[in-house]
């Protein structure tokens, strides 16, 4: 009985009257979801979070060659959080495939 968004690359296979499944968080009173299940066909609809765990690594290796100029404070920050979101984006599907 609450609101609830999600944001996907592809638009998920839901028809009226299917229940779903959603695994996330509540932020400011709204359900943000990182995953989605059609408890009908048992359909996990997720974001890929292989590019954030790529993009965080080479944030990370970025910002250990350029910390002697401080500027790598700033991409070794970026890189953890971007690390964080990837494995919550797994985590919320794989707790749906479960």
């Amino acid at each position: 009985d609450r609101s609830a968004q999600i944001k996907l690359a592809d638009v998920p296979d839901i028809r009226d009257g299917d229940q779903v499944t959603l695994a996330g968080r509540e932020k400011n009173g709204v359900f943000n979801a990182l995953a989605l299940r059609n408890d009908k066909t048992r359909a996990v609809y997720s974001i890929p979070t292989t590019v954030g765990y790529l993009m965080g690594a080479t944030l990370g290796v970025l910002g250990v060659m350029t910390l002697f100029i401080l500027v790598g404070v700033v991409f070794i920050a970026g890189g953890l959080w971007t690390l964080y979101e990837a494995h919550n984006y797994t985590r919320a599907a794989s707790m749906l495939r479960a």
